[in-house]
């Protein structure tokens, strides 16, 4: 029942830390396609625990899965990869369960400490993945899912390459859905206008190259069920100046 990953050297990686860090990454997708059925269903009972607690959250996050995944393909993610961050993808706002639904719902801005409790929300996910074996290397991601590219996101403050790419990926993804989905605080955003704040924060708070892969999946994409261009007004979620689900 033992579980291996491989790494060859210069070819996928260039140096021995990289190896070991795709080795390693290799070994979990292993362990956790070994147990695939358990894990979905896992997972699958999770999203419910979290849609019963705060209705509408289950399926915000199983469309920010759909969208992560088709731009992980544009990136040209392997296979095991994009299993993973598709995992984390759903389950990024499991963390919630513990934030009041007074806050998640309310209809006007904030207050300072309303949004460090918030802020909370996904070291809370993090912990009660961690304690899953096979959702061991979801944890990780679902804590970086509110990072930002320039390192004003929460909680660790990641800049650049330091936030785990699955998660660089979700951040954009989430954005997305949630200009474009109506909130409890606001009418959701037009496509276009979406897209061009996406844009507008390219470089701080969304990494550059997977923004336009992003974009370049919106274009040519015609599987991926994006929200109907409805001309709507912003919807702002997240910090000030940020957009997150």
């Amino acid at each position: 029942t033992a579980a291996c990953g491989v790494a060859a050297v210069p070819d996928e990686a260039s140096d021995a830390s990289a190896a070991l860090r795709l080795a390693d990454n290799r070994m979990y997708a292993v362990k956790v396609s070994a147990y695939a059925s358990s894990e979905r269903a896992m997972s699958v009972a999770l999203m419910r625990m979290l849609d019963e607690r705060h209705p509408g959250l289950g399926s915000h996050g199983e469309q920010v899965a759909k969208l992560v995944v088709a731009c992980a393909q544009e990136l040209r993610l392997p296979d095991e990869e994009i299993a993973t961050v598709e995992r984390a993808a759903e389950l990024h706002d499991l963390g919630k369960v513990g934030i009041p639904s007074a806050i998640l719902t309310k209809p006007g801005p904030l207050s300072d400490e309303e949004w460090d409790f918030m802020r909370r929300h996904s070291i809370i996910g993090e912990r009660i993945l961690a304690g899953v074996p096979s959702m061991e290397c979801v944890a990780p991601l679902v804590r970086a899912a509110h990072e930002q590219w320039d390192g004003r996101g929460y909680p660790d403050g990641l800049a650049g390459e330091q936030i785990p790419l699955g998660a660089r990926i979700m951040a954009v993804a989430d954005a997305f859905c949630a200009m474009t989905e109506n909130r409890p605080y606001a009418q959701a955003r037009s496509l276009h206008s979406a897209r061009s704040e996406l844009r507008a924060c390219s470089g701080t708070q969304f990494d550059p190259s997977v923004l336009s892969a992003f974009l370049d999946m919106l274009d040519r994409r015609q599987d991926v069920d994006a929200p109907a261009d409805n001309g709507g007004s912003p919807a702002v979620a997240g910090l000030p100046g940020t957009y997150s689900g």
